[in-house]
């Protein structure tokens, strides 16, 4: 992220800066978050580079360039919820509502909707991410924290811009609209969708 692009801080909004590679980071950024967290959205994914981009063969797989989709897609979403997984600690019950553990991912992570193959990098890292999900939705549920994944739809950012070309043009969400239905979709979450995969206008994927 581009730090002079982040929000002005507010009496509501304080932005604060972490390294989801680097424990020492992490652990700075859960003292700065303080000892209550009611939303964790993992808005991280990476798909291509200035360099690299999704593998269209298996001879094109490269050891780094997979290890690395797995750190970021994976590994960053999960030791971030590890980072902040007592301040997320609802209970066994009431008053404090269910807090929420959201992780971005993609379609093309589930195993039963890959009709098309390739992407070995990226598909098989956002899969990690479900199976890392369902983990922590087991684990977490005695402290009711809700923990699913969430496809945003093809959104029009720099992740999907070498892609766009071949997207219906009311298939490509504006950042804006698909920020809201996500949100939309976290809200309506209860416990019973915990460990799910859902796109954006909240309807289940299948792993």
């Amino acid at each position: 992220r581009d730090p002079s692009k982040a929000p002005r801080p507010t009496d509501r909004v304080k932005s604060l800066k972490v390294d989801l590679s680097d424990d020492a980071s992490l652990a700075t950024f859960a003292e700065a978050v303080g000892p209550r967290c009611d939303v964790l959205v993992n808005c991280v994914g990476l798909l291509h580079d200035a360099d690299r981009g999704p593998e269209r063969s298996l001879d094109a797989v490269d050891r780094d360039w997979l290890l690395t989709n797995f750190d970021v897609n994976c590994a960053g979403p999960l030791l971030a919820t590890r980072a902040l997984r007592k301040a997320l600690d609802a209970g066994r019950k009431g008053p404090r509502p269910p807090s929420v553990v959201a992780s971005l991912s993609a379609r093309v992570g589930s195993l039963s909707d890959n009709g098309l193959g390739g992407w070995y990098s990226y598909r098989a890292s956002k899969a990690a991410l479900h199976m890392a999900t369902i983990n922590c939705a087991i684990e977490l549920k005695r402290q009711r924290t809700i923990c699913v994944a969430l496809h945003p739809g093809t959104t029009d950012t720099a992740l999907s811009l070498p892609f766009q070309a071949r997207v219906n043009p009311e298939k490509l969400f504006p950042a804006e609209f698909s920020a809201g239905q996500l949100l939309d979709v976290v809200n309506g979450l209860t416990e019973e969708h915990s460990g799910g995969v859902f796109d954006w206008a909240g309807e289940r994927i299948e792993y």
